[in-house]
Order: C-alpha cells, then structure tokens, then sequence
C-alpha cells in the first residue's frame, strides 16, 4: 500500500531514504552557518513535537507562530504536520492587537514568538514558548524540546485532507483573509515545485524571502523536501551581500520578488561573484534591462511565475529556453485556466482582456477555503 499524499508522507521518505543527506544551512544574523542532515533535523523534530504535545497540541489544534527565519520555524512546521496539527504562521512584527486579532480566529493552543517580543505577543495569546531566533533554539535545554527521556513521538499519521496550516493573506483591500490549506496541498504543491524547478537531490535553494508567505515554503521548502535538496536558510534579506551569501552557502536555485531584485542590482558590492546558478524564479515585472543585469549577475535567466497562497503551485510560469520578463508566461501543465468577461462571465475572444480564472480541486491543487 503506498504511504497517503501527506507533507508528513513526504518528509518520512526522505529522512529514510537520505537520512545522512545535508537537510538545512541556517546562516545567522552574525554570519555563522549551522547545518542538520535529515536524519539529524528529523530527531530535532520529534522533540518539538513531543514539546508541543505537552503543551496540549493534538490533532486538529493550531500553533501560533510569530517567528522571523530561523531553524526553529522549520521544526515547528514539521512538528506541527507530525501531530496532524495546524500552525498560523504570522508577521513576526504583528502588533498585540494583530496577535488577540489572530487568536480570536484560530484559537491556538501555543504561541511560539521571539524572546524579544514576548511581552508583545503574551497580552494577545495565552501559553508563549519563547526563543532566541537561532541555531540554539534547537539546542539541548531549548524550551521548545521535551526534556531527554521524553522519548520520540510518533502518532497516527495525518490524513490527507487534514488541515496542516492557516496563512492570513495581506489584507491590504480587506479584513485578513485566513486561507485554510491541506496536508494535500503541501503534498501537491511539493511534488509540482520540484518538477517545475527540474530539482534534484544535489540542488540547493537559497532562502532569504520570509517564512511565513507562500513562496519560501510552496517554491523552496516543500519542492526541497519533495526532492531531497538541501535548502540554505538566511536570517535576513540583505540586498549587498545577497551574490556573496548564495555563492558562499553553494545555492543552485533561488526565489525572489521584483522588488528585492532592484535592491540587490541597486547595492551590489564591487567585489560580487559572479554567480552559476541553475535556476531563478521571480515574481512580478521587471524591466528588461535591470532583468538582464540580474540574468547576467545570477549566470542564468531568470524566469518568471504567477501564483498566490490560494493556488498552490504557480498558475504560470515562463518555459525554460523561453523566459520574457514582461510576460508571466503560459499555463503550467495541469492547470484549467479561462480568461472570462468581467461582467457575462462568458469566455473572451482572444486579444482581449478578461478575468484570470482558475479552476481546480478543493484542498488539492487549490486552498480548501478561508477560515
């Protein structure tokens, strides 16, 4: 019997399949670089599950966490997914109010924050595990492992249609919308990721764009995973040194938006390496000649991608051998897409504008709803 579509599924086959395969690269805010295999991120993982088990995590209850790229962030992910959990992973710069606002809907068991911000976030949430955003949140003692001889934990697995994670959308229109996602989801848009991205096991992504949106863990993470890549996690985004961390760390594959790609091209330092990169996504327009000055920075030309937390894996993206960066390329395979009048919602002729329209699949190749 084949094991269910589940991220849990997923992570379980790797650690057994490549368990002494490097997993993760965390490059802190103070330039040190610690590292886990699978089979040593995965004994890492059974003691943050078996931490929030003690603190009342089971199936089905949701983990509050309020954390800027670390390690820890990681853990609490596949912790979490491990249980058959939930986490709501949220702007670690949320306010108090942000905090009671995000309690209020999701009613978490846990919230696990920065030690900095934990007054902040304690007036909105009711148990904090609170810690110092770096490799030692990892670390014998940390508050976020069970105490030696608590022993691994391995429940039931979780189901397929479980959910494995609410995301809150920007809000910037509207009230924050709570997109709800599946264990399949992040089963499916593992496995399309990785295809889409042509990974393999001895690719590295390169990590700098939060953890808490979709891109880092739909395009990087959950695709590494699928794969069994390494991924090279940054504390921080920093425009300078941005050639200097991706030659330095050995990334082969890399996720961006436009804006921060003007940064890097705007403070590039003199000395930056000439990079070989085997593969660039990008998000939103750039104009030809600064997507040609990053093509020739990166030694590969970007390509460019359409999708939002509600779709999963990218609705388009340019073909390799074909990137246009004014365009957001064709419909990727298995995709249903119609481009519909605004007003009779009946097809248009082509040549003409119409509403981007995505069908699909429920808690599969689409988000199951919002909260």
């Amino acid at each position: 019997m084949g094991r269910p579509p589940t991220f849990t599924a997923l992570w379980d086959r790797v650690v057994h399949d490549r368990p002494d395969a490097t997993f993760l690269l965390f490059h802190s805010r103070e330039g040190e670089v610690s590292s886990w295999t699978y089979a040593g991120f995965d004994a890492v993982v059974d003691g943050v599950a078996a931490r929030l088990a003690e603190c009342g995590v089971e199936p089905g209850a949701a983990v509050h966490v309020i954390l800027r790229n670390c390690p820890a962030f990681v853990a609490v992910w596949l912790a979490v997914s491990r249980l058959g959990a939930w986490m709501v992973p949220v702007d670690p710069a949320s306010t108090a109010r942000d905090v009671a606002r995000q309690a209020a809907r999701t009613r978490p068991v846990v919230t696990v924050c920065a030690a900095a911000r934990r007054d902040v976030v304690r007036e909105g949430a009711s148990r904090v595990i609170a810690l110092d955003e770096t490799s030692a949140d990892l670390a014998p003692g940390s508050p976020l492992l069970a105490p030696p001889g608590s022993g691994p934990l391995r429940p039931a697995g979780p189901r397929p249609e479980g959910r494995i994670a609410v995301m809150f959308t920007s809000g910037t229109t509207s009230e924050p919308k709570g997109v709800e996602l599946t264990q399949r989801n992040y089963h499916h848009v593992a496995t399309v990721m990785a295809d889409l991205a042509d990974l393999t096991p001895e690719d590295r992504w390169y990590v700098c764009l939060p953890l808490f949106h979709a891109n880092a863990q739909y395009y990087c993470f959950a695709p590494a995973i699928a794969a069994g890549a390494s991924v090279a996690l940054t504390a921080r985004f920093t425009a300078s040194r941005w050639a200097h961390e991706v030659a330095g760390l050995g990334a082969t594959h890399a996720s961006l938006f436009a804006a921060p790609i003007r940064m890097i091209l705007a403070r590039r330092r003199a000395d930056a390496p000439a990079l070989a990169l085997k593969h660039v996504w990008f998000a939103q327009n750039l104009a030809r000649g600064q997507w040609e000055e990053f093509a020739a920075l990166c030694g590969v030309a970007p390509r460019q991608i359409y999708g939002m937390t509600e779709t999963l894996p990218v609705v388009t993206a340019n073909r390799p051998g074909e990137p246009d960066p004014g365009r957001i390329g064709a419909v990727v395979p298995g995709r249903r897409v119609a481009l519909l009048d605004p007003v009779t919602g009946a097809p248009v002729p082509d040549g003409e504008p119409g509403v981007l329209t995505l069908a699909g699949r429920r808690g599969e190749d689409l988000f199951l709803g919002y909260l």
